[in-house]
């Protein structure tokens, strides 16, 4: 009776022991997980917080460099795309108070007999900064994407597996010659 109850305490504490071993593995498992859609949410919310999360922090200041480069460029068309309006309102009203044009381009002589080639010229001047700015605007969002791409695809390869055990071997194969099949033959392998 006593030996029995011995061996049932010593498999109990075998088996608490086991079960223990499982647990603390899978939370080991669970912590060193990388998780790409964290990454990815991370840099939807806040560009940049992605490869913070990836630890690529000298990524960083190239994406809020970019931003900040795309943000000053479209800053600066859509100035000239207003100015180059106000000119071309100004030119348009037919009032001489208003010459902002003047004010714009102090070096140049305006005649009256211009009044329409500066019309088309304003008007080319804001077609063109229009485009300029949407242009940058699709470029700043586009540039967005990609930060986002960037932060899920380094996600996927921090937990990409680079040991020795990854070969590719060619070798080539002979056939016995008896059967008068193909003598020489080759053998692709991929082992992983």
């Amino acid at each position: 009776m006593f030996l029995s109850l011995f061996c049932f305490l010593q498999v109990n504490a075998q088996n608490t022991v086991e079960k223990k071993d499982t647990v603390d593995l899978k939370k080991e498992i669970t912590v060193k997980k990388h998780i790409p859609g964290k990454a990815t949410a991370y840099s939807a919310v806040l560009p940049g917080l992605g490869q913070i999360y990836n630890k690529k922090w000298w990524k960083v200041p190239i994406i809020y460099g970019g931003f900040g480069a795309l943000g000053y460029y479209i800053n600066q068309n859509h100035k000239y795309y207003l100015d180059y309006k106000r000119c071309y309102m100004d030119v348009a009203d037919d009032d001489p108070a208003t010459a902002y044009y003047k004010e714009m381009f102090p070096d140049y002589n305006f005649d009256d007999a211009e009044v329409s080639s500066l019309k088309e010229m304003f008007e080319v001047r804001i077609d063109s900064k229009r485009r300029q700015r949407d242009l940058f605007i699709i470029i700043t969002a586009g540039f967005y994407l990609l930060n986002i791409m960037d932060a899920n695809i380094d996600a996927h390869f921090l937990d990409f597996d680079i040991s020795e055990d990854l070969t590719f071997n060619f070798e080539p194969v002979f056939v016995d010659p008896i059967t008068n099949s193909i003598i020489l033959g080759g053998q692709l392998a991929i082992t992983f």
